[in-house]
């Protein structure tokens, strides 16, 4: 694969789970920006972002996700597919050129209501559970991330309700190809 593929998308969209399932149809590596953050947290035993997060607090966290994607953007990068983490469109430290440096921009675009339904599954993160009214906070938050997504994907792909994981990695591959086509003519 000529182009390293980048999902982004609300928490709970699919980003890694399609991120694995490319990379073993493509034979490509895989990469999550969170997992590549917490292992590069030094003074921190945390296993989980949520526990970073609470550790090294927002701003903490967010800086050390836009450092995350920095160095990940200047490596050698051809063919591989990452899943970037679900608040990267509200991190203030991002700068959106960094996005583009790192590859083909995919917006996994999943119903608000699904994503905070899978939310809750998983219990509610720091962002939200501080809230006054969870709902409410992320569905104004999934407003803005879905601006900032569809200013800067290179491609939208629409997840819908009801379509398995297995049926969806195969739609998600099938526009992955066509659109690339179209991006190297």
């Amino acid at each position: 694969m000529e182009h390293s593929i980048v999902f982004c998308g609300l928490k709970h969209c699919g980003k890694s789970t399609h991120g694995k399932r490319l990379a073993e149809a493509l034979g490509s590596p895989f990469m999550d920006t969170d997992d590549l953050m917490l292992r590069e947290a030094t003074g921190c035993a945390c296993t989980t972002c949520r526990e970073l997060f609470r550790q090294v607090g927002e701003t903490g966290f967010r800086q050390r996700e836009a450092e995350t994607l920095r160095q990940l953007a200047e490596t050698p990068h051809h063919g591989r597919v990452v899943a970037l983490g679900g608040g990267i469109a509200g991190n203030p430290f991002v700068n959106p050129a960094v996005l583009h440096r790192l590859g083909f921009l995919v917006y996994l675009d999943l119903a608000p209501e699904t994503a905070y339904e899978r939310i809750l599954a998983g219990g509610l993160p720091p962002f939200l559970a501080t809230a006054a009214d969870p709902r409410a906070a992320f569905l104004e938050r999934h407003r803005q991330h879905d601006g900032f997504y569809r200013r800067h994907a290179d491609c939208i792909i629409p997840l819908t309700d009801g379509e398995s994981p297995e049926e969806a990695a195969v739609r998600v591959r099938h526009i992955l190809t066509t659109e690339l086509k179209q991006a190297t003519v």
